[in-house]
Parts: C-alpha cells; sequence; structure tokens
C-alpha cells in the first residue's frame, strides 16, 4: 500500500499547504540560507521554474506570469543541537582536521600545519637528493708563469671528488691528479713536452664512494691552452749595473723555466730566442720624465748625462704575441755619481800612493844607512890609544 502524499501536520513535514500544490516535499530541493539569498537576488531574472515531479520521473513546466507566485518555502527546522543537525550542508564546506588523539583542529590552524609538514617533508626529500647528487666542476682556468702550468676550478668538493685528464689536440687522453680534494691540478709535465702545441683538459666528477661501474661522470672541459703563446712571463732581474761618464750599462738575467733539454732547463732566452725583448726604462733621479730604450738582447747601453743620478727599471716583452705579451717590471735600481770615482782616478790614486810608499821605504833605508855610518865614526874617534 502507498503511503498518502501530502498526509500529516504540515509542521510535523516542514512545509506548508503552499506546497503540496507544487508537489510533494521529496521533489523539492532545500536551500541553505546563503543559497537562498543567492536566490532570492536572482528572482528578478526568474522566466520559468522546472520542479521535478518523482511520481512521474519528468519535468512539469510552472509558468509563474500567468498565476500569482507562491510564498517561498522554508526549510525543516531541527530540534537537534548545533553540529549534529540534519540538515544539509553546503558542497563546499571544509571539514576540520581530526587529530591522532580524536579532537578536531579548526581550519586555519589546520592549513598552517599541513603546510608546515609540507615543507619539511620537501626540505628532507632535497636534502637526501642533494647527498646523491654530483656537482660538475666549473671556473676552469689555466695558470702558466714560465711554462709552470696549474688548472684550477671550482668548487670546493663536499662529497665528491676530481680527476683531471689532458690531452693534446691531436692525441690521446692521459688521466692526472686521480680521484683528488683539491681544486687544482699541476700540468707542467705535460706542457712542457711541447711548449708550442694546443692543449685540452677537461675534470671529471666522481661520488667519493663511487665504483668503475658507476656510469659515466659528468665533466667539463677547460679552454685549449698554447703554451708558447699564453704563458706569462716572470719579473725580470737586473743582474748589474754602471755609469760611467755619460754611458750607462745595465745587464738584465733571463729567467729559467721548467723546459728541459738533455736534462738542462732551459732561460726564456733559449725558449723563444729572438722574440723576447727586453725595455728599459729610466730617468733622471731628480726629475720625473722616463726614457725607454729597446734590446733583443740582454744588454742596454745607453747615453745620460756626466755627472747626473739616473734611476731606471726592465721589462720582458713578446712583440709577436696578441696577449700577455709584457712581464711585470723590476724593482727600480739607482746610480749614485757622488759617492762614486772614476776607473781613470782610482789608477791614479793608486800611482800615487805606490810611488809614496817607495819613496818612503827608500829614504828610511838611507837614514839608516847614514846613521850606521856615523855611528862608526865616533866610535874609533873616542877609542884609547894601544900601547907599544
Amino acid at each position: 500500500m502507498k503511503p498518502q502524499l501530502g498526509a500529516g501536520p504540515p509542521s510535523s513535514r516542514g512545509y506548508s499547504a503552499a506546497d503540496s500544490e507544487l508537489g510533494p516535499p521529496c521533489t523539492k530541493r532545500w536551500e541553505t540560507p546563503s543559497r537562498a539569498r543567492g536566490s532570492r537576488s536572482r528572482s528578478g531574472s526568474r522566466s520559468q521554474d522546472f520542479l521535478l515531479n518523482s511520481t512521474r520521473g519528468s519535468l512539469r513546466p510552472h509558468t509563474l506570469s500567468g498565476s500569482p507566485r507562491a510564498p517561498p518555502a522554508r526549510p525543516p527546522q531541527s530540534t537537534q543541537p548545533p553540529g549534529r543537525s540534519g540538515v544539509l550542508r553546503p558542497h563546499r564546506q571544509f571539514v576540520d582536521m581530526v587529530t591522532l588523539a580524536g579532537s578536531r583542529v579548526p581550519l586555519a590552524e589546520a592549513a598552517v600545519l599541513r603546510t608546515l609538514l609540507l615543507g619539511w617533508v620537501l626540505f628532507q626529500v632535497a636534502g637526501a637528493a642533494g647527498t646523491r647528487d654530483v656537482v660538475a666542476a666549473y671556473n676552469l682556468t689555466w695558470k702558466s708563469t714560465n711554462f709552470k702550468t696549474i688548472l684550477e676550478w671550482e668548487p670546493k668538493p663536499i662529497n665528491h671528488v676530481y680527476t683531471v685528464e689532458i690531452s693534446p689536440r691531436l692525441g690521446n687522453w692521459k688521466s692526472k691528479c686521480f680521484y683528488t680534494t683539491d681544486t687544482e691540478c699541476d700540468l707542467t709535465d705535460e706542457v712542457v713536452k711541447d711548449v708550442t702545441g694546443t692543449y685540452m683538459a677537461r675534470v671529471s666528477s666522481y661520488l667519493a664512494n663511487a665504483t668503475s661501474s658507476a656510469g659515466d661522470p659528468p665533466f667539463t672541459n677547460a679552454p685549449e691552452f698554447t703554451p708558447f703563446l699564453e704563458t706569462n712571463l716572470s719579473q725580470p732581474t737586473i743582474q748589474s749595473f754602471e755609469q760611467v761618464g755619460t754611458k750607462l750599462n745595465v745587464t738584465v738575467q733571463d729567467a729559467r723555466t721548467l723546459v728541459r733539454v738533455n736534462g738542462t732547463y732551459l732561460s726564456l732566452r733559449d725558449v723563444f730566442g729572438k722574440n723576447l725583448s727586453y725595455m728599459l726604462y729610466y730617468w733622471k733621479a731628480s726629475s720625473t720624465g722616463k726614457k725607454t730604450a729597446k734590446t733583443n738582447t740582454n744588454e742596454f747601453l745607453i747615453d745620460v748625462d756626466k755627472g747626473e743620478d739616473y734611476c731606471f727599471n726592465v721589462q720582458a716583452v713578446i712583440p709577436s704575441r696578441k696577449t700577455n705579451q709584457k712581464s711585470p717590471e723590476s724593482p727600480i735600481e739607482c746610480t749614485s755619481q757622488h759617492k762614486a770615482v772614476s776607473r781613470e782616478t782610482l789608477v791614479v790614486i793608486g800611482v800615487v800612493v805606490i810611488v809614496v810608499i817607495i819613496s818612503i821605504i827608500i829614504l828610511a833605508v838611507s837614514l839608516y844607512k847614514c846613521r850606521k855610518v856615523r855611528s862608526g865614526r865616533l866610535g874609533k874617534e873616542h877609542a884609547p890609544l894601544r900601547t907599544v
């Protein structure tokens, strides 16, 4: 037997008599207060309501223009305490987070806790991933002076090591500085074999506990390097100098390199030959105006003013280069004419001293002989006569 729809007092069923004209209460869509307010604000735009006929399973139009509109239905009132009401909640309402202890945490605090938890998890994951990653070397730089050549790079290793490889442009790779924790590698022994050649180098990164089967390591290539064209020249040394009258003579000492031939280390002059020049910068000690002189040998002989003191320094130069042409300048040296004595003066003084010494010796000997002779004569005169 079917129950009679619409039976029972309206107060107990939660709808009025006006609602019975529209159908049974099960066909009515209950609205929350927020939805009810939104529907009333849009009431001016209604033209036709479609109500669900649950008994017939079809939609039935209800035109509002021809008949007065029935008052809006109120949602059923519940006598149950808040929090246990059977009234439908908005479908976008968030549920408070329940802790392990069973108590509910307010929505704002729950969002903060979830954010902190997510950040902690991401931090742990990033830290674990960082300990497994291998950092590739960067900023590879050649440092070379007089053919002593070192390859430098960054960064300092934390959980990995480096291996360096070097090769001539048309040669085979050779490993150097195996599994090192340093950030530099001395490659002098390789580049001095042919200082005119061009070399390539690369730095590979390995995990500190990696095995040979760990796969291909990441590596970084260094710029190509040609020692003959790119090695820096060291500061030259002034071996000796002398100012005589109007001439100033300066001799420069060639620096030694790490290039060896038959066990002997070569000088810069031996390696570069006539490509190596020296510049002399000189000026009067009483002024600041500089003059320059150039030589393809190791000696300078320049004209200066007699009686003037001069200061000077030298610099090595390779004019045929495009870069790294000049070395640092040597320390400054100065002459001192007020204290210096010419060679001719020394000779004259020496001769005079020798003549004086010889004269004194001759005079002393002569006086000694004269005194001796005189003493002999006086002795004979005062001697007593012998008796017969």
